[in-house]
């Protein structure tokens, strides 16, 4: 499979209904730090200082933070980030390689408005990134460019971590590139989660940039988020922080949750470089798990926010409940038989939610043993036999992982819901 994309499309309507179905050799250890004081502005482009201020560059402060650099490096097998940057047009962009990830942003400096749920989030943050930039204050107004994008970086290592050990797997379980010496492992070809590349991703401020983008590297057209399996491993995301706000999803916040829920789906279609094997009511479920822990405020598949006309949207479990009491849900035997791309509905979507809380609940190593059964080499089959064979492979992996058919854990869940979650 050379390549795959999944992009969104239509209005801010449409973004707040549904979600999208949805190392590098040589890095420099030293910013990159051109002769004048500050990156040069482009119209409608915020000012970004040109030297971190919080490590300013420094060899030591940067393995403290556990970066590999600020660039320029390799982006996406063909080029680097400097060839993104004259892509877009020259505007400023700030860089950053940690762990398992390459990331850009462009996004500018964000005022905390007087939201007491984000302001302690983001205190507790500001709290762990001190530990590794001590030069951050614990309490901050507004957060300059740099702290967005060191912040953004901490959110996708803690995101990564939470995953790995979430599936109990550690980066010793996959191979280097030199280890697999040409032979493709059970794990994958690569050490991030069986990719050969770490995970790439841009926080674009604009629309107009992310359009660009995915024009000239993906030929392809996006406006809100998109995310693409590039040919010579690991998987991108990007996303538009203009199409956030027009959709009325203005917090930091809302953006965190984007960025980990998408992630989260592409964390689980590179998995052991399975290419989006897993089937599609378990990612998005776990999408909106690992989200809805962030802040259940800001669901963009299910629905709701706090700035929406229904201002309890966001509260799933009565909704839920609801919808269980009224009989108005798909079977999970229906739900299996679901192709990668089936449209997914505002209800649809906090159903799927629930049922991945419920099988999570239900303790031990399920989870785990449910994503490698599902994400296991395909053997050699006819092209057409594929979709068939990944069914049955997810029926009997649930009924030898939690000892029932689609039907009886589908009764077990309703029990669950009836149980724990509170009428409206």
């Amino acid at each position: 499979m050379a390549s795959m994309k999944w992009a969104a499309g239509g209005g801010p309507a449409w973004l707040a209904a549904r979600v999208l179905a949805c190392l590098a050799a040589g890095a420099a250890l030293l910013s990159r730090a051109p002769a004048a004081s500050s990156m040069r502005q482009d119209a409608g482009e915020e000012l970004f200082e040109a030297i971190d201020p919080y490590t300013h560059g420094e060899r030591e402060a940067l393995e403290r933070a556990g970066y590999a650099g600020f660039g320029p490096f390799p982006w996406d097998g063909s080029e680097d980030t400097r060839g993104v940057e004259e892509t877009l047009g020259g505007i400023p962009i700030l860089w950053v390689e940690t762990a398992h990830f390459k990331l850009g942003s462009t996004l500018g400096t964000y005022r905390l408005p007087n939201d007491s749920r984000e302001n302690e989030k983001l205190e507790a943050e500001l709290e762990r990134l001190r530990e590794r930039l001590p030069k951050v204050k614990r309490r901050n107004k507004a957060l300059d460019p740099w702290l967005r994008l060191h912040l953004s970086a901490q959110r996708l290592e803690e995101l990564y971590a939470d995953f790995s050990t979430r599936f109990g797997v550690a980066d010793l379980d996959f191979p280097s590139v030199s280890e697999r010496g040409g032979a493709r492992s059970a794990m994958g070809e690569g050490p991030f989660l069986g990719q050969k590349r770490k995970f790439t991703v841009l926080l674009l401020a604009k629309t107009s940039s992310l359009s660009r983008y995915a024009a000239h590297y993906l030929d392809a057209e996006a406006r809100y988020t998109y995310r693409h399996f590039p040919a010579d491993g690991g998987v991108f995301f990007g996303l538009s922080a203009e199409a956030l706000n027009e959709a009325s999803f203005q917090l930091d916040a809302a953006l965190h949750c984007t960025l980990v829920e998408c992630t989260v789906l592409n964390l689980l279609d590179g998995f052991r470089n399975s290419k989006m094997a897993a089937p599609l009511w378990w990612k998005q479920g776990l999408g909106h798990w690992f989200s809805r822990r962030v802040d259940p405020r800001w669901n963009f598949g299910g629905g709701g926010s706090c700035g929406g006309p229904k201002a309890d949207a966001w509260i799933w479990e009565p909704r839920v409940r609801g919808l269980v009491e009224h009989g108005v849900f798909p079977r999970w035997e229906e739900m299996l038989r679901w192709p990668y791309a089936e449209p997914l509905d505002e209800r649809t979507h906090r159903i799927l939610w629930s049922r991945v809380e419920f099988l999570l609940g239900l303790g031990d190593d399920g989870a785990k043993r449910f994503l490698m059964a599902v994400t296991d080499p395909l053997p050699e089959l006819p092209a057409a036999n594929v979709p068939e064979f990944l069914i049955e492979r997810q029926i009997r992996a649930l009924e030898s992982i939690w000892g029932k058919s689609a039907r009886a854990l589908e009764e077990a869940w309703v029990e669950h819901v009836l149980e724990e979650y509170p009428k409206r």
